[in-house]
């Protein structure tokens, strides 16, 4: 029988699921509550629909400001990981991430994006 409920459903993606999250946290707060019981029933609403189309272009919208801080959390933690071994900077022309082994001395590099060629000591 759940089966046949859940089957055109939308189901549960990483919008509802960061409402929820949202929701849970707010629901903790004194006067904000309210907010906490309208982002749970907007994400059971977008779980429970049926809808499939419209609930994917809200995921889609929602992708585009999402991935981008998620990609910066990305970096920021390969960043903290390799910079025993590495050196990290950005390119002067076009702001591209580089990095460079760490305690070689001066070294002549290029930037593979756009070909800015550079010295730097590490």
């Amino acid at each position: 029988m759940a089966n046949k409920f859940f089957r055109d459903r939308y189901g549960l993606d990483v919008l509802s699921f960061v409402l929820l999250f949202i929701s849970l946290i707010l629901s903790k707060a004194r006067y904000i509550w309210i907010i906490a019981l309208i982002l749970f029933v907007v994400a059971i609403f977008r779980t429970l629909s049926k809808d499939i189309s419209n609930r994917k272009k809200e995921q889609q919208k929602f992708e585009k400001f999402y991935n981008p801080i998620i990609r910066s959390f990305v970096l920021y933690k390969t960043k903290l990981q390799q910079r025993k071994y590495f050196v990290h900077f950005k390119c002067e022309k076009c702001k591209n991430n580089l990095r460079l082994p760490k305690n070689k001395g001066k070294l002549q590099g290029k930037c593979p994006v756009c070909g800015l060629e550079f010295i730097r000591r590490t």
